[in-house]
């Protein structure tokens, strides 16, 4: 080859490559404690000519570091129609370990350019075991005052005093439930009674109010048979009354059948509205006091309640 020729296309070939444009990165320092900033600056040569697309530098960088300040994009005329472009970004890390800068895409015309990987080691700061951090002077030791404990006096002598309430009330209670097991309690059969003469001397049925009537007597005879053979009575339907009263064999079959006669009355008055006839409501009162005389525990044949309402001991009344 002519060194002529080979002289012109060396010479083409080095402006050709001038025309090139350059994209260049770096770090400062590269190598920092936690906590420490790093300088990160991109560079970029091109001509006036020539439009450049910057890639996303800050969703590159955040991945692995904490963006401090982003500093203006500086452009410097150089000769030749050259320009040269820097991105300064300051960040930093608060994890150890060694961080890649991955090489980022520069568009400038039509070309394509890449800046250079760049990498960054972060460390712990280490401990001179010699000279250990300490403070600067020892702890002041503040003098306590009495307003700083006021606050606490009073709120530990509202305690003691919540603490001495609850002692008196449970002593109080504790006490009243002591006098009242000294109360010897009536027999169930002497309330029960006391109840249906009052029932009695009161005349419901007889001023119409029947319902209230038979509500009365049917809660006087429940709680009688709850309170003399701990049946809960209150609370159970008759036919359940009935049922436990003769899986205990409290009562014969024929006493059963006049309670049961009695319950299902008053469920159908109170219930279903029924109006009996005048004799059957002084019936159930009677079936009531008969129940009544012949369970208790004092049983006697003859009752001075019988001989006023001339009633015998009831059986089977209906």
């Amino acid at each position: 080859m002519n060194i002529n020729v080979f002289l012109i296309l060396l010479m083409f070939h080095g402006a050709l490559y001038a025309q090139l444009p350059t994209v260049s990165s770096s770090v400062n320092p590269n190598k920092i404690l936690i906590g420490q900033e790093v300088v990160v600056s991109y560079k970029v040569i091109a001509t006036n000519q020539q439009r450049i697309l910057w890639p996303s530098i800050i969703d590159s960088i955040s991945v692995n570091f904490d963006v401090l300040e982003i500093l203006p994009l500086d452009t410097a005329d150089l000769n030749d129609s050259k320009y040269e472009f820097t991105q300064v970004i300051k960040v930093t890390a608060f994890d150890s370990g060694l961080y890649i800068l991955p090489a980022l895409p520069f568009i400038v015309g039509s070309d394509t350019v890449f800046s250079n990987i760049l990498q960054v080691a972060v460390d712990y700061a280490m401990l001179d075991s010699a000279n250990t951090i300490r403070d600067i002077k020892p702890p002041y030791k503040a003098q306590v005052n009495f307003a700083e404990l006021k606050p606490y006096i009073v709120g530990v002598l509202i305690f003691l005093l919540l603490i001495a309430l609850v002692y008196f009330i449970i002593k109080k209670l504790k006490k009243k439930k002591e006098i009242a097991k000294d109360i010897p309690k009536e027999q169930a059969h002497i309330l029960a009674l006391r109840e249906l003469d009052s029932l009695s001397e009161e005349k419901l049925w007889q001023k119409g109010e029947v319902k209230e009537y038979y509500a009365r007597l049917s809660e006087i005879i429940r709680a009688y048979i709850e309170n003399r053979f701990d049946v809960k009575a209150l609370e159970q339907v008759h036919a359940e009354i009935i049922q436990s009263l003769r899986s205990l064999n409290a009562m014969d079959t024929m006493l059963l059948t006049d309670l049961d006669t009695l319950l299902a009355e008053s469920d159908l008055v109170k219930f279903a509205k029924l109006q009996p006839l005048t004799d059957i409501n002084d019936r159930m009162l009677k079936i009531a006091y008969g129940i009544v005389l012949q369970t208790k525990k004092e049983l006697q044949l003859i009752d001075e309640r019988l001989e006023k309402s001339n009633v015998e001991p009831q059986t089977n009344v209906l």
